[in-house]
């Protein structure tokens, strides 16, 4: 566990724990539950908060964020590995998972303590708590949309323009319509 969180900033690391697939599959589901719960935890306190879940019990807000969560990472993925499939890019989508992957872990583990906070703190701090995890969340997926712009045009020298459609299409657009429902859910 610690030489997956110690690559995240060592990025020849990485490359050698993609290479060794067999140590990124044992840990891959078991990452990704506990970066699930942990996300899924800070949103769920957020729509609580804001009062986007009015009348419903904290574990169903964060049974429904969680499922929201895993449909979406789900969903993305077989779109991932279908066009991976097409196009003959298993590399790639090696590399892109691990890094996803190591993305979400390390945003989950920042995301714990604030959480902590926000459930057991003073009741003052609730809003620059939640402040500063949303600016991680979106600073986290700033990070890894620049990450992998970085790691895709120096290994497999994809056009700019391409990239640019991947990012509006697979990274933007998941994103606005998961706000949009949101926002017309609070509304409606």
């Amino acid at each position: 566990m610690s030489l997956f969180i110690r690559s995240f900033v060592n990025e020849s690391l990485a490359s050698q724990q993609i290479r060794q697939e067999r140590s990124f599959n044992r840990m891959a589901i078991p990452v990704f539950i506990i970066s699930g719960f942990s996300v899924s935890l800070f949103v769920a306190q957020i729509a609580i908060q804001s009062d986007r879940f009015e009348g419903t019990h904290f574990l169903t807000a964060f049974i429904a964020v969680f499922a929201s969560l895993s449909v979406l990472s789900a969903g993305r993925f077989a779109i991932y590995s279908g066009i991976s499939w097409l196009f003959n890019l298993d590399k790639l989508m090696s590399i892109f998972s691990f890094n996803w992957l190591l993305n979400v872990f390390i945003l989950a583990l920042a995301l714990i303590p604030i959480s902590a906070f926000i459930a057991f703190g003073p009741k003052g701090w609730e809003y620059v708590l939640v402040q500063s995890g949303l600016m991680l969340l979106i600073g986290f997926y700033i990070l890894r949309a620049v990450r992998m712009f970085s790691i895709v045009r120096k290994s497999f020298k994809v056009p700019l323009v391409y990239n640019l459609f991947y990012l509006c299409t697979l990274e933007l657009l998941p994103l606005v319509i998961v706000i949009s429902a949101i926002s017309k859910q609070g509304l409606g």
